[in-house]
């Protein structure tokens, strides 16, 4: 499971670095195609990244050769621990708040994809 969360980061990094550069490159062009550019990449890199619900089933499963389950958690914690400890460690706390900021972009990109439409 570690694999497909880390496969699903990568390309969620791939996905933003490349709505990042074909905003940069719309903005000089400003056509109606570069616009759609930047804006596809933005449904890839948000709430189907399955980063952290793969990080939250390792922890409920006690998979302990991922590094960050064998660090923020034990069979000895309650359940509720063991789900709260996503935040307990600092990449598991960036990965859940990049995780609400992709979530914010996303809804953006939603709510405003007609009203910006060139």
């Amino acid at each position: 499971m570690s694999e497909i969360g880390y496969f699903a980061l990568c390309l969620a990094l791939v996905a933003a670095g490349h709505a990042v550069v074909a905003s940069v490159v719309g903005a000089g062009v400003s056509t109606p195609l570069s616009s759609a550019a930047a804006k596809t990449p933005r449904y890839w890199s948000g709430p189907p990244d399955p980063g952290g619900g793969c990080l939250w089933f390792s922890l409920l499963t006690h998979d302990f050769r991922v590094q960050f389950v064998a660090e923020n958690s034990n069979l000895a914690m309650p359940t509720f621990y063991v789900i709260a400890a996503l935040w307990g460690g600092q990449s598991g706390s960036l990965l859940f708040w990049g995780w609400l900021l992709s979530l914010y972009g996303l809804a953006v990109v939603l709510v405003y994809r007609r009203r910006f439409a060139n």
